[in-house]
Protein backbone atom coordinates (compact mmCIF):
# COMPACT_ATOMS: atom_id res chain seq x y z
CA UNK A 1 0.00 0.00 0.00
CA UNK A 2 1.19 3.59 -0.93
CA UNK A 3 2.34 5.55 1.77
CA UNK A 4 0.35 9.02 1.95
CA UNK A 5 1.64 12.02 3.63
CA UNK A 6 -0.88 13.83 5.88
CA UNK A 7 -1.35 17.57 5.92
CA UNK A 8 -3.24 19.80 8.27
CA UNK A 9 -5.62 21.52 6.55
CA UNK A 10 -6.08 24.17 8.71
CA UNK A 11 -1.97 25.28 7.84
CA UNK A 12 -2.93 26.47 4.35
CA UNK A 13 -0.16 25.94 2.03
CA UNK A 14 3.29 26.14 2.79
CA UNK A 15 4.99 29.31 2.86
CA UNK A 16 6.43 30.51 -0.44
CA UNK A 17 9.92 32.04 -0.95
CA UNK A 18 9.99 36.09 -0.19
CA UNK A 19 6.49 36.12 1.80
CA UNK A 20 7.44 38.70 3.98
CA UNK A 21 4.25 38.21 5.76
CA UNK A 22 4.71 34.65 6.66
CA UNK A 23 8.36 35.17 7.48
CA UNK A 24 8.18 37.99 9.42
CA UNK A 25 4.89 37.62 10.91
CA UNK A 26 5.50 40.67 13.37
CA UNK A 27 6.39 42.92 10.54
CA UNK A 28 2.52 43.13 9.46
CA UNK A 29 1.75 44.28 13.27
CA UNK A 30 -0.53 47.47 12.39
CA UNK A 31 0.67 48.90 16.04
CA UNK A 32 4.20 49.07 14.57
CA UNK A 33 2.90 51.12 11.98
CA UNK A 34 1.01 52.96 14.97
CA UNK A 35 4.51 53.39 16.36
CA UNK A 36 6.34 54.92 13.03
CA UNK A 37 3.27 57.59 13.06
CA UNK A 38 3.97 58.18 16.56
CA UNK A 39 8.22 58.98 16.05
CA UNK A 40 7.14 60.99 13.13
CA UNK A 41 4.33 63.28 14.83
CA UNK A 42 6.65 64.06 17.86
CA UNK A 43 9.49 64.87 15.94
CA UNK A 44 7.64 67.29 13.67
CA UNK A 45 6.02 69.02 16.77
CA UNK A 46 9.72 69.27 18.60
CA UNK A 47 11.55 70.59 15.72
CA UNK A 48 9.29 72.94 14.19
CA UNK A 49 8.33 74.21 17.72
CA UNK A 50 7.73 77.50 16.98
CA UNK A 51 5.70 77.49 14.27
CA UNK A 52 2.81 75.30 16.19
CA UNK A 53 3.22 78.13 18.95
CA UNK A 54 2.93 80.98 16.84
CA UNK A 55 0.04 79.13 15.32
CA UNK A 56 -1.39 78.45 18.51
CA UNK A 57 -1.22 82.36 19.51
CA UNK A 58 -3.00 82.82 16.34
CA UNK A 59 -6.08 80.78 16.56
CA UNK A 60 -6.51 81.43 20.37
CA UNK A 61 -7.52 85.02 19.47
CA UNK A 62 -10.52 86.79 18.50
CA UNK A 63 -8.83 87.47 15.20
CA UNK A 64 -8.91 86.49 11.96
CA UNK A 65 -7.96 83.17 11.94
CA UNK A 66 -9.68 82.15 15.87
CA UNK A 67 -11.22 79.46 13.81
CA UNK A 68 -8.29 77.41 13.71
CA UNK A 69 -8.29 75.17 16.47
CA UNK A 70 -12.10 74.08 15.49
CA UNK A 71 -10.37 73.80 11.75
CA UNK A 72 -8.01 71.58 12.66
CA UNK A 73 -10.49 69.07 14.01
CA UNK A 74 -12.37 69.01 11.18
CA UNK A 75 -9.26 68.45 9.28
CA UNK A 76 -8.40 65.43 11.40
CA UNK A 77 -12.07 64.10 11.59
CA UNK A 78 -11.71 64.53 7.32
CA UNK A 79 -8.83 63.00 6.82
CA UNK A 80 -9.82 59.94 8.98
CA UNK A 81 -13.16 59.84 7.22
CA UNK A 82 -11.21 59.53 3.74
CA UNK A 83 -9.45 56.55 5.33
CA UNK A 84 -12.19 54.75 6.67
CA UNK A 85 -14.25 54.54 3.46
CA UNK A 86 -11.43 53.90 1.13
CA UNK A 87 -8.46 52.70 3.26
CA UNK A 88 -5.19 52.13 0.82
CA UNK A 89 -4.71 48.77 -0.26
CA UNK A 90 -1.47 48.52 1.03
CA UNK A 91 0.61 50.84 3.13
CA UNK A 92 4.65 50.93 3.12
CA UNK A 93 7.02 53.46 2.51
CA UNK A 94 7.26 54.88 -1.19
CA UNK A 95 10.78 56.76 -1.19
CA UNK A 96 10.19 58.84 -3.85
CA UNK A 97 8.24 60.65 -1.89
CA UNK A 98 11.91 61.56 0.06
CA UNK A 99 12.82 63.81 -2.34
CA UNK A 100 9.82 66.14 -2.02
CA UNK A 101 10.20 65.68 2.21
CA UNK A 102 13.95 66.93 1.32
CA UNK A 103 13.24 69.70 -1.24
CA UNK A 104 10.23 71.06 1.27
CA UNK A 105 12.98 70.76 4.49
CA UNK A 106 15.92 72.17 2.61
CA UNK A 107 13.13 75.30 1.33
CA UNK A 108 12.16 75.62 4.93
CA UNK A 109 15.99 75.79 6.06
CA UNK A 110 16.52 78.45 3.15
CA UNK A 111 13.37 80.59 5.19
CA UNK A 112 14.58 80.05 8.33
CA UNK A 113 17.74 82.17 7.48
CA UNK A 114 16.45 84.33 5.68
CA UNK A 115 13.69 85.22 9.46
CA UNK A 116 10.66 84.14 7.06
CA UNK A 117 8.33 82.66 9.46
CA UNK A 118 5.34 83.02 8.08
CA UNK A 119 5.86 80.84 4.90
CA UNK A 120 7.52 78.17 6.55
CA UNK A 121 4.10 78.03 8.14
CA UNK A 122 2.05 77.52 4.51
CA UNK A 123 4.68 74.60 3.98
CA UNK A 124 3.66 72.64 6.70
CA UNK A 125 0.68 70.94 4.85
CA UNK A 126 2.36 69.85 1.51
CA UNK A 127 5.01 68.55 3.98
CA UNK A 128 2.18 66.94 6.35
CA UNK A 129 1.30 65.31 2.38
CA UNK A 130 4.84 64.03 1.22
CA UNK A 131 5.95 62.06 4.57
CA UNK A 132 2.38 60.44 4.99
CA UNK A 133 3.81 59.25 1.44
CA UNK A 134 6.93 58.47 2.66
CA UNK A 135 5.73 56.30 5.71
CA UNK A 136 2.81 55.07 4.10
CA UNK A 137 2.94 54.91 0.38
CA UNK A 138 1.22 57.24 -2.56
CA UNK A 139 -2.41 55.70 -1.73
CA UNK A 140 -2.31 57.16 1.75
CA UNK A 141 -1.10 60.20 0.58
CA UNK A 142 -3.91 60.54 -1.31
CA UNK A 143 -6.24 60.41 1.09
CA UNK A 144 -5.00 62.82 3.16
CA UNK A 145 -4.74 66.12 0.68
CA UNK A 146 -8.12 67.26 1.12
CA UNK A 147 -7.53 67.14 4.86
CA UNK A 148 -4.13 69.31 4.51
CA UNK A 149 -5.65 71.39 1.98
CA UNK A 150 -8.59 72.75 4.14
CA UNK A 151 -5.78 73.75 6.92
CA UNK A 152 -5.03 76.69 4.41
CA UNK A 153 -7.81 78.56 5.22
CA UNK A 154 -6.26 78.63 8.69
CA UNK A 155 -3.07 80.24 7.80
CA UNK A 156 -2.21 83.51 7.79
CA UNK A 157 -1.86 84.11 3.93
CA UNK A 158 -5.16 85.75 3.79
CA UNK A 159 -4.68 89.27 4.46
CA UNK A 160 -3.25 90.40 0.93
CA UNK A 161 -7.65 90.02 0.65
CA UNK A 162 -8.14 92.29 2.97
CA UNK A 163 -7.80 95.93 0.71
CA UNK A 164 -9.91 94.98 -2.22
CA UNK A 165 -12.64 93.62 0.20
CA UNK A 166 -12.29 96.91 1.83
CA UNK A 167 -12.78 98.71 -1.83
CA UNK A 168 -15.64 96.30 -2.99
CA UNK A 169 -17.19 97.46 0.50
CA UNK A 170 -16.86 100.74 0.32
CA UNK A 171 -18.09 100.87 -3.06
CA UNK A 172 -21.44 98.75 -2.55
CA UNK A 173 -21.84 100.65 0.96
CA UNK A 174 -21.80 103.72 -0.83
CA UNK A 175 -24.15 103.01 -3.82
CA UNK A 176 -26.77 101.74 -1.10
CA UNK A 177 -26.35 105.07 1.09
CA UNK A 178 -27.25 106.62 -2.58
CA UNK A 179 -30.36 104.69 -3.20
CA UNK A 180 -31.37 104.82 0.64
CA UNK A 181 -30.92 108.74 0.31
CA UNK A 182 -28.44 109.43 2.96
CA UNK A 183 -26.03 111.61 1.83
CA UNK A 184 -22.61 110.97 2.41
CA UNK A 185 -19.01 111.89 1.07
CA UNK A 186 -16.65 108.47 0.63
CA UNK A 187 -12.73 109.27 0.90
CA UNK A 188 -10.52 106.41 0.14
CA UNK A 189 -12.50 104.05 3.08
CA UNK A 190 -14.17 106.65 5.17
CA UNK A 191 -17.76 107.21 4.71
CA UNK A 192 -18.36 111.09 5.97
CA UNK A 193 -22.03 111.64 7.03
CA UNK A 194 -23.77 114.83 8.65
CA UNK A 195 -23.59 112.82 11.86
CA UNK A 196 -19.89 111.43 12.26
CA UNK A 197 -17.32 109.37 10.03
CA UNK A 198 -17.20 105.62 9.20
CA UNK A 199 -13.91 103.96 8.85
CA UNK A 200 -14.44 100.93 6.76
CA UNK A 201 -11.26 99.82 8.23
CA UNK A 202 -9.49 96.36 7.51
CA UNK A 203 -11.38 94.57 10.60
CA UNK A 204 -14.05 95.59 8.09
CA UNK A 205 -13.25 94.27 5.28
CA UNK A 206 -15.33 91.38 5.96
CA UNK A 207 -12.28 88.54 5.13
CA UNK A 208 -13.02 86.71 8.24
CA UNK A 209 -16.71 86.37 7.59
CA UNK A 210 -15.15 84.42 3.79
CA UNK A 211 -12.64 82.66 5.39
CA UNK A 212 -15.32 80.82 7.81
CA UNK A 213 -18.05 80.53 4.88
CA UNK A 214 -15.78 79.17 2.18
CA UNK A 215 -13.84 76.56 5.03
CA UNK A 216 -17.11 75.64 5.83
CA UNK A 217 -18.28 74.85 2.26
CA UNK A 218 -15.22 72.94 1.08
CA UNK A 219 -15.09 71.01 4.26
CA UNK A 220 -18.81 70.08 3.38
CA UNK A 221 -17.69 69.48 -0.12
CA UNK A 222 -14.70 67.36 0.77
CA UNK A 223 -16.69 65.68 3.38
CA UNK A 224 -19.97 64.83 1.27
CA UNK A 225 -19.79 65.76 -2.47
CA UNK A 226 -18.01 63.55 -4.87
CA UNK A 227 -18.57 65.74 -7.95
CA UNK A 228 -16.07 68.78 -8.36
CA UNK A 229 -18.46 71.21 -10.11
CA UNK A 230 -20.74 70.75 -7.54
CA UNK A 231 -18.06 71.12 -4.79
CA UNK A 232 -16.84 74.15 -6.78
CA UNK A 233 -20.77 75.88 -6.51
CA UNK A 234 -20.98 75.25 -3.17
CA UNK A 235 -17.74 77.17 -2.06
CA UNK A 236 -18.58 80.11 -4.68
CA UNK A 237 -21.82 80.01 -3.20
CA UNK A 238 -20.26 80.31 -0.01
CA UNK A 239 -17.77 83.50 -0.84
CA UNK A 240 -20.66 85.42 -2.32
CA UNK A 241 -22.88 85.10 0.81
CA UNK A 242 -20.41 85.62 3.34
CA UNK A 243 -19.27 88.59 1.08
CA UNK A 244 -23.15 89.95 1.13
CA UNK A 245 -23.39 88.92 4.60
CA UNK A 246 -20.45 91.79 5.53
CA UNK A 247 -22.38 94.79 3.14
CA UNK A 248 -25.43 94.10 4.92
CA UNK A 249 -23.52 94.46 8.36
CA UNK A 250 -21.82 97.85 7.38
CA UNK A 251 -24.60 99.13 5.45
CA UNK A 252 -27.05 98.56 8.54
CA UNK A 253 -24.09 100.05 10.98
CA UNK A 254 -24.09 103.01 8.97
CA UNK A 255 -27.29 103.63 8.43
CA UNK A 256 -28.51 103.23 11.99
CA UNK A 257 -25.52 105.80 12.61
CA UNK A 258 -27.27 108.03 10.40
CA UNK A 259 -30.67 107.61 11.54
CA UNK A 260 -29.81 108.07 15.50
CA UNK A 261 -26.61 110.79 15.16
CA UNK A 262 -24.13 108.07 16.09
CA UNK A 263 -26.58 107.39 19.39
CA UNK A 264 -27.13 103.85 18.14
CA UNK A 265 -26.16 100.32 20.04
CA UNK A 266 -24.54 99.82 17.02
CA UNK A 267 -22.52 102.37 16.69
CA UNK A 268 -21.89 103.43 20.15
CA UNK A 269 -22.08 100.29 22.22
CA UNK A 270 -20.77 96.69 20.35
CA UNK A 271 -21.90 95.51 16.97
CA UNK A 272 -18.88 92.09 16.53
CA UNK A 273 -22.22 90.08 17.56
CA UNK A 274 -24.50 91.58 15.53
CA UNK A 275 -22.27 90.56 12.45
CA UNK A 276 -22.22 87.36 13.51
CA UNK A 277 -25.64 87.25 13.65
CA UNK A 278 -26.15 88.61 10.20
CA UNK A 279 -23.22 85.94 8.30
CA UNK A 280 -25.57 82.99 10.95
CA UNK A 281 -28.65 84.29 8.76
CA UNK A 282 -26.61 84.19 5.01
CA UNK A 283 -25.66 80.33 6.32
CA UNK A 284 -28.97 79.13 5.95
CA UNK A 285 -29.58 79.23 2.30
CA UNK A 286 -26.01 77.71 2.27
CA UNK A 287 -26.76 74.69 4.42
CA UNK A 288 -30.33 74.17 2.05
CA UNK A 289 -28.19 74.47 -1.00
CA UNK A 290 -25.42 71.94 0.57
CA UNK A 291 -28.32 69.14 1.25
CA UNK A 292 -29.65 69.86 -2.53
CA UNK A 293 -26.11 68.73 -3.85
CA UNK A 294 -25.47 65.96 -1.60
CA UNK A 295 -28.18 64.49 -2.51
CA UNK A 296 -28.12 65.30 -6.26
CA UNK A 297 -24.38 64.52 -6.27
CA UNK A 298 -25.25 60.78 -4.13
CA UNK A 299 -22.34 60.98 -2.05
CA UNK A 300 -21.07 57.94 -0.90
CA UNK A 301 -21.38 57.46 3.25
CA UNK A 302 -20.70 53.43 3.30
CA UNK A 303 -17.71 52.53 5.26
CA UNK A 304 -15.23 50.26 3.40
CA UNK A 305 -15.17 46.59 4.86
CA UNK A 306 -11.22 46.49 3.08
CA UNK A 307 -8.50 46.19 5.07
CA UNK A 308 -5.37 47.49 4.64
CA UNK A 309 -1.92 45.62 4.13
CA UNK A 310 0.57 47.04 6.17
CA UNK A 311 3.76 46.46 6.43
CA UNK A 312 5.04 47.41 9.62
CA UNK A 313 8.55 47.05 9.20
CA UNK A 314 9.00 49.03 6.54
CA UNK A 315 6.66 51.72 7.75
CA UNK A 316 8.98 51.72 11.26
CA UNK A 317 12.05 52.49 8.41
CA UNK A 318 10.34 55.24 6.71
CA UNK A 319 9.23 57.20 9.78
CA UNK A 320 12.92 56.98 11.12
CA UNK A 321 14.18 58.95 7.21
CA UNK A 322 11.18 61.22 7.50
CA UNK A 323 12.51 62.40 11.04
CA UNK A 324 15.65 61.76 10.26
CA UNK A 325 15.02 64.73 7.26
CA UNK A 326 12.53 67.06 9.35
CA UNK A 327 15.49 66.92 12.25
CA UNK A 328 17.42 69.07 9.75
CA UNK A 329 15.80 72.86 10.87
CA UNK A 330 16.91 72.88 14.29
CA UNK A 331 19.95 71.54 14.02
CA UNK A 332 20.85 74.25 11.17
CA UNK A 333 18.95 76.65 13.42
CA UNK A 334 21.38 75.77 16.33
CA UNK A 335 24.52 75.99 14.15
CA UNK A 336 23.08 79.83 13.15
CA UNK A 337 22.79 80.58 16.64
CA UNK A 338 25.99 80.35 17.69
CA UNK A 339 26.60 83.17 15.06
CA UNK A 340 24.34 85.65 16.63
CA UNK A 341 25.19 88.88 18.46
CA UNK A 342 23.43 90.03 21.60
CA UNK A 343 21.91 93.86 20.81
CA UNK A 344 21.09 95.74 23.33
CA UNK A 345 17.34 97.50 22.87
CA UNK A 346 17.29 101.41 23.75
CA UNK A 347 15.01 104.12 22.26
CA UNK A 348 16.22 107.57 22.01
CA UNK A 349 13.44 110.83 21.21
CA UNK A 350 13.88 114.32 21.05
CA UNK A 351 10.13 114.24 21.90
CA UNK A 352 9.39 115.54 25.81
CA UNK A 353 7.17 112.92 27.36
CA UNK A 354 7.40 110.51 24.24
CA UNK A 355 4.58 112.16 22.60
CA UNK A 356 5.25 110.93 19.12
CA UNK A 357 4.18 112.59 16.32
CA UNK A 358 2.81 109.14 14.92
CA UNK A 359 3.47 105.49 15.75
CA UNK A 360 5.66 103.10 13.20
CA UNK A 361 5.99 99.79 14.72
CA UNK A 362 9.80 98.31 14.75
CA UNK A 363 9.75 95.57 17.48
CA UNK A 364 13.31 95.25 19.35
CA UNK A 365 14.87 97.68 17.05
CA UNK A 366 17.18 100.75 18.37
CA UNK A 367 14.77 103.61 17.82
CA UNK A 368 15.60 107.07 17.31
CA UNK A 369 13.74 110.01 17.04
CA UNK A 370 14.25 114.06 16.08
CA UNK A 371 12.53 116.52 14.31
CA UNK A 372 13.89 119.16 12.26
CA UNK A 373 12.46 122.93 12.40
CA UNK A 374 14.33 124.90 9.85
CA UNK A 375 11.45 124.56 7.65
CA UNK A 376 7.87 124.63 7.42
CA UNK A 377 5.95 122.46 8.09
CA UNK A 378 8.41 121.07 10.60
CA UNK A 379 10.08 117.25 9.21
CA UNK A 380 9.64 114.31 11.84
CA UNK A 381 12.31 111.61 11.75
CA UNK A 382 12.44 108.30 13.04
CA UNK A 383 15.05 105.50 12.62
CA UNK A 384 14.60 101.93 13.91
CA UNK A 385 17.89 100.24 13.36
CA UNK A 386 18.86 96.20 13.55
CA UNK A 387 22.82 96.04 14.46
CA UNK A 388 22.44 91.88 13.80
CA UNK A 389 19.02 90.48 12.89
CA UNK A 390 17.92 87.37 14.58
CA UNK A 391 14.44 85.38 14.89
CA UNK A 392 13.96 88.00 17.86
CA UNK A 393 15.31 91.13 16.09
CA UNK A 394 13.92 91.45 12.40
CA UNK A 395 12.98 94.14 10.12
CA UNK A 396 10.22 92.43 8.59
CA UNK A 397 7.81 90.33 10.39
CA UNK A 398 4.45 90.38 10.92
CA UNK A 399 3.17 93.50 13.09
CA UNK A 400 6.21 95.94 12.03
CA UNK A 401 5.49 99.15 9.93
CA UNK A 402 5.54 102.86 9.23
CA UNK A 403 2.28 104.00 10.04
CA UNK A 404 1.21 102.54 13.59
CA UNK A 405 -2.31 102.28 15.43
CA UNK A 406 -3.19 105.27 15.15
CA UNK A 407 -3.05 105.80 11.38
CA UNK A 408 -6.01 106.10 9.33
CA UNK A 409 -4.95 105.48 6.23
CA UNK A 410 -6.56 107.58 3.04
CA UNK A 411 -3.56 106.34 0.29
CA UNK A 412 -0.40 104.87 -0.43
CA UNK A 413 1.62 104.57 -3.35
CA UNK A 414 5.12 103.58 -4.28
CA UNK A 415 7.76 106.62 -4.92
CA UNK A 416 11.23 107.53 -5.91
CA UNK A 417 12.70 110.37 -4.07
CA UNK A 418 16.24 112.28 -4.02
CA UNK A 419 18.57 111.32 -1.49
CA UNK A 420 21.40 113.45 -1.49
CA UNK A 421 21.88 112.71 -5.20
CA UNK A 422 20.67 108.98 -5.50
CA UNK A 423 17.38 108.02 -6.56
CA UNK A 424 15.43 105.43 -4.27
CA UNK A 425 11.95 103.81 -3.66
CA UNK A 426 10.11 104.81 -1.01
CA UNK A 427 6.59 104.10 0.34
CA UNK A 428 4.34 107.16 0.44
CA UNK A 429 1.34 106.92 2.94
CA UNK A 430 -1.26 109.85 3.26
CA UNK A 431 -3.65 109.79 5.85
CA UNK A 432 -4.70 111.05 9.36
CA UNK A 433 -3.02 110.67 13.10
CA UNK A 434 -5.31 111.75 16.13
CA UNK A 435 -7.67 114.30 13.11
CA UNK A 436 -4.43 115.33 12.22
CA UNK A 437 -3.64 114.92 7.86
CA UNK A 438 -0.25 113.70 7.72
CA UNK A 439 2.05 112.55 4.72
CA UNK A 440 5.23 109.83 5.73
CA UNK A 441 7.31 108.99 3.61
CA UNK A 442 9.66 105.74 4.48
CA UNK A 443 11.96 102.93 3.09
CA UNK A 444 14.40 100.03 4.15
CA UNK A 445 18.13 100.12 4.54
CA UNK A 446 19.23 96.57 4.07
CA UNK A 447 22.96 95.16 4.00
CA UNK A 448 23.73 98.71 2.93
CA UNK A 449 20.83 98.91 0.34
CA UNK A 450 17.39 100.82 -0.56
CA UNK A 451 14.57 98.62 -0.15
CA UNK A 452 11.04 100.32 -0.34
CA UNK A 453 9.14 97.02 0.04
CA UNK A 454 9.28 93.98 2.59
CA UNK A 455 10.10 91.63 -0.79
CA UNK A 456 12.65 93.89 -1.80
CA UNK A 457 14.28 93.89 1.61
CA UNK A 458 14.10 90.37 1.44
CA UNK A 459 15.60 89.50 -0.86
CA UNK A 460 18.97 91.68 -0.06
CA UNK A 461 18.40 89.87 3.36
CA UNK A 462 19.18 86.54 1.58
CA UNK A 463 22.10 88.86 -1.00
CA UNK A 464 23.56 90.24 2.57
CA UNK A 465 23.59 86.53 3.73
CA UNK A 466 26.02 85.20 1.62
CA UNK A 467 28.65 88.65 2.78
CA UNK A 468 27.57 88.13 6.52
CA UNK A 469 25.88 90.54 6.94
CA UNK A 470 22.60 91.09 8.35
CA UNK A 471 21.96 94.44 9.45
CA UNK A 472 19.18 96.40 8.74
CA UNK A 473 17.28 99.64 9.31
CA UNK A 474 14.28 101.59 8.59
CA UNK A 475 14.00 105.43 7.76
CA UNK A 476 10.83 107.68 7.85
CA UNK A 477 10.10 110.87 7.36
CA UNK A 478 6.99 113.09 7.82
CA UNK A 479 5.52 116.15 8.01
CA UNK A 480 1.87 117.10 8.85
CA UNK A 481 -0.32 118.52 5.46
CA UNK A 482 -0.33 122.70 6.43
CA UNK A 483 -1.78 124.34 4.82
CA UNK A 484 -1.75 121.40 2.58
CA UNK A 485 0.09 117.89 1.86
CA UNK A 486 1.83 119.09 -1.32
CA UNK A 487 3.48 121.99 0.57
CA UNK A 488 4.61 118.70 3.32
CA UNK A 489 5.64 116.62 0.14
CA UNK A 490 7.79 119.85 -1.20
CA UNK A 491 9.09 119.97 2.11
CA UNK A 492 10.14 116.23 2.88
CA UNK A 493 11.55 116.75 -0.86
CA UNK A 494 13.98 119.25 0.31
CA UNK A 495 14.52 117.78 3.37
CA UNK A 496 15.48 114.44 1.77
CA UNK A 497 17.70 115.99 -0.44
CA UNK A 498 20.29 117.75 1.99
CA UNK A 499 19.91 115.19 4.53
CA UNK A 500 22.26 112.13 2.75
CA UNK A 501 24.34 111.97 6.21
CA UNK A 502 21.15 110.74 8.75
CA UNK A 503 19.32 109.35 6.62
CA UNK A 504 21.60 106.63 5.30
CA UNK A 505 22.63 103.34 6.83
CA UNK A 506 25.98 102.17 6.04
CA UNK A 507 27.08 101.82 2.88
Amino acid sequence: MASVKRRDALSGPPPQEGSGALRDPIGADPRIAALAAAVVLVVALVAFRPLWTALHHEWSGHGLYGHGHLLLAMSVWLGWRAWRTAPPRRVAPDWWFALPVAGLVGLMIVLDLMLLNVPRVYLLPPLFVACTGLVAGREAAARVIGAATLMYFALPLWTVLNPPLQALTTAAVSRWLAWSGVPALIEGNFVHLAAGTFEIAADCSGLRYLLVGVALASFWALAFLSDVKRRVALVVAAAVLAVLSNWVRVYTIIFAGHATDMQHYLVSVEHIRFGWVVFAIFLLPLIWLARRLEVRGRSPHGRSDERSSVDGRRVLRGSLVAAALLALPPLVDALEAGNGRSVPVSTESSFADEVRPWDPVFVNAVETWSIDVSGVPPVDVYRAVYEWQDEERRLIRYGNGFAGERWRGVASRRIEIDLGGERIDAIELEGYVSGERRVIWGWYWVAGRAAAGPLRAKLLELAGLVHGRRDAAAVAVSARCRPDCERARERLSEFVASSETQLKWRD
